[in-house]
């Protein structure tokens, strides 16, 4: 009877290494989701990490921050601004073709710093940005391709990020403005609503001073999706942490239970975890990686505007900034599906 107990046990302690091993070690999945949507969340950090500069910098020059009317519109203190026009998307033609390389906006400041150290600053008029966009994006032109173009405003700031400018202030990358809150003399209920809130760890907030924040809607969307994406590869590790571990117990046992090491079962078992965590650590890779920040969901689109028109309706903003703001968002109609199951990024 012992020996048929042992048996067993040697048994399920082999099933339970292989499987263990296996979810620990990737459990055929990729992390490339989680990648892909941190990068968006690190360019959306940078970018509030620079618009925190401006309006500090507007604070000390005019002894206040921007109102809620004015907003982010009010920013008067960039290195340089200027228009410029842009081919239009494939398909698209009220939005600028950003989406050639696969980190411009990762990479958007480096491309901003290799132009001021050839030309001795950043670009500055029209005909120096479609320069830039030629020769350090990438981007095709028009005269490269007849292809229809967009006109945008673009400015760079003081620590060479890249913003893309409107009448309702600056874009995001999704090109749908940053909400600015200046919550100073406000009733907090006012604001109850705001991504914000709930923003601890300031991945797509940032508090400027206080009672003066700036986030993203589409930031607060994407940290959701990227959590889903983490803990669906993280979550099934910490059973295979668990199954190894009752595996490990299991061989304990039997090794005191014997008062000898029985060989031929250890040896199972870590042959069992070996192939376990290589056919873990395989994964098919079944999309193709695209531009950062090339789509925009109707959800995004969605709770922007009802957000805005949350602060319209308690009279946060009047009603020619929230026309503005609205007016902002309608550049483009968003592509069909959600933002967490794009058709060729990861899923």
């Amino acid at each position: 009877m012992r020996v048929m107990l042992k048996a067993l046990c040697a048994v399920v302690a082999v099933v339970m290494a292989g499987f263990g091993a296996y979810f620990a070690g990737g459990h055929g999945e990729s992390k490339m989701g989680i990648f892909w949507w941190d990068t968006h969340l690190e360019v959306i950090q940078g970018q509030l990490a620079g618009l925190r500069v401006h309006l500090q910098d507007f604070r000390q020059a005019h002894g206040r921050y921007p109102t809620n009317d004015e907003g982010l519109a009010a920013l008067d203190n960039f290195v340089s601004r200027g228009k410029c026009e842009l081919p239009s998307r494939w398909g698209e033609p009220r939005l600028p073709d950003l989406s050639d390389d696969l980190f411009t906006w990762r990479n958007a400041k480096l491309a901003v710093q290799l132009h001021r150290e050839h030309y001795g600053r950043p670009p500055a008029t029209a005909q120096e940005f479609r320069e830039f966009f030629r020769h350090q994006f990438g981007v095709k032109m028009p005269e490269d391709n007849a292809a229809q173009t967009v006109e945008i405003e673009l400015a760079i700031g003081k620590d060479d990020s890249l913003f893309i400018l409107s009448p309702a202030g600056v874009l995001s990358p999704w090109l749908v403005p940053y909400v600015y809150e200046n919550r100073n003399g406000l009733a907090p209920t006012l604001f109850a609503d705001s991504p914000a809130n709930a923003d601890r760890g300031e991945r797509y907030s940032l508090r400027v001073d206080e009672g003066i924040y700036v986030h993203s809607v589409g930031g607060l969307l994407c940290a959701q999706v990227r959590d889903r994406h983490w803990w669906e590869y993280h979550g099934p590790q910490f059973v295979g942490y668990a199954l190894l571990a009752a595996a490990l117990a299991l061989v304990v046992t039997l090794v005191w239970r014997s008062k000898r090491v029985p060989k031929a079962t250890v040896f199972t078992v870590a042959v069992s975890a070996t192939i376990g965590s290589l056919a873990g650590g395989f994964y098919a890779m079944c999309y193709a990686m695209r531009s950062l920040f090339s789509r925009r969901s109707p959800e995004l689109i969605s709770q922007q505007r009802d957000l805005l028109a949350k602060y319209h309706s308690r009279c946060v903003i009047n009603e020619a900034s929230y026309q503005k703001a609205m007016t902002a968002i309608d550049i483009l109609s968003p592509r069909e599906g959600p933002l967490n199951r794009p058709t060729s990024e990861p899923d």
